[in-house]
């Protein structure tokens, strides 16, 4: 399930905590990487009696042992380059924001990474030259 931000108090408060303790804003952070994800965040919500480990051999994979006794609840934020809440501009705002755009598209980013390049109507992606407006 997921939860909108600043849904209510408790889940802004939990944004604030997590964006002081991992010294980045909540909104997104304006850097030139080629990633879509910077860091995430793994909040456990309930102590487990027995299992319900979770393991992270790398940045990409999380495994879960079984809950042997107990419950486990936990919450997942996932901070991004940059805030999921930009809006496109009137016009289509058709310029590269990243200076590997070029390279991208000719390694065929464009169609297999569509929502970061090009973006879709509610949120523009990164690679919007003139070739996708």
């Amino acid at each position: 399930m997921f939860i909108s931000k600043a849904k209510d108090p408790i889940v802004a408060g939990t944004e604030d905590k997590i964006a002081t303790w991992t010294s980045l804003p909540k909104e997104g952070v304006n850097v030139d990487r080629g990633e879509h994800r910077l860091a995430t965040v793994l909040v456990y919500l309930t102590d487990v009696e027995k299992g319900g480990e979770t393991v992270s051999p790398s940045a990409e994979v999380r495994s879960r042992c079984p809950v042997i006794e107990g419950e486990k609840w936990s919450a997942t934020k996932w901070i991004h380059v940059d805030s999921f809440d930009k809006n496109v501009e009137a016009g289509g705002n058709c310029t590269d924001q990243n200076e590997s755009c070029e390279r991208w598209a000719a390694l065929g980013e464009r169609t297999k990474n569509t929502e970061y390049t090009v973006g879709s109507p509610d949120l523009p992606g990164y690679c919007r030259s003139s070739k996708v407006c």
